[in-house]
């Protein structure tokens, strides 16, 4: 029986590490990131209760934001994503730090 469960043991490391040899890496492509903001704990912190009442019911829990990273072998390019049409975008009447940002980067330079 313990053989048995050692040749087990061993089948299944085998094929693990086969697995984590056919590895794959992408040359190019593009990811995009989803950014949440929590609307109400952002209030929260303010001692107006009546107007952060009125707020809350005028505006959605979260803020959400998006965001595109481009990139191939030589060159990325992180920048402002599809737009919302959330009510706490409306609510809002500043911008975070960096939120219309793009970077990019030449890798070989």
């Amino acid at each position: 029986m313990s053989r048995l469960f050692i040749l087990l043991i061993t089948i299944t490391l085998a094929a693990s590490v086969s697995a984590q040899s056919n590895a794959i890496f992408l040359s190019h492509g593009k990811i995009e990131f989803e950014k949440s903001v929590n609307v109400y704990a952002q209030m929260s912190n303010e001692d107006n209760g009546e107007w952060n009442d009125l707020m809350k019911k005028a505006s959605s829990h979260f803020k959400v934001s998006y965001f595109d990273l481009l990139f191939n072998q030589n060159k990325s390019l992180y920048r402002p994503g599809r737009e919302t049409n959330d009510k706490a975008s409306a609510i809002f009447f500043f911008q975070p730090p960096a939120q219309d940002n793009v970077v990019y980067s030449d890798l070989e330079s």
